[in-house]
């Protein structure tokens, strides 16, 4: 049901790892929880705003102003 403690803890310094806890939290319908791994993900080094828009896992998502904000963030980092 959940993700285990060690997951998370190995999560919370890989961005890649971060990225797929939060899109197992999307699918769930956990948003908050996916957020704040989305968001942690992009902290550690995610860059691509194209990978989010085009990820069908984090459908739940898209409607969500944090996801908005998250996407202009990255794009506002690249510029």
């Amino acid at each position: 049901e959940h993700l285990s403690e060690r997951a998370l803890k190995t999560a919370a310094a890989d961005y890649d790892i971060s990225y797929w806890v939060a899109s197992a939290y999307a699918l769930l319908g956990e948003k908050d929880s996916a957020f704040e791994w989305l968001e942690r993900a992009v902290k550690l080094g995610i860059e691509d705003p194209k990978w989010l828009e085009n990820d069908k896992t984090l459908d739940s998502l898209r409607g969500d102003e944090r996801y908005a904000k998250l996407l202009r963030h990255i794009i506002n980092q690249r510029a």
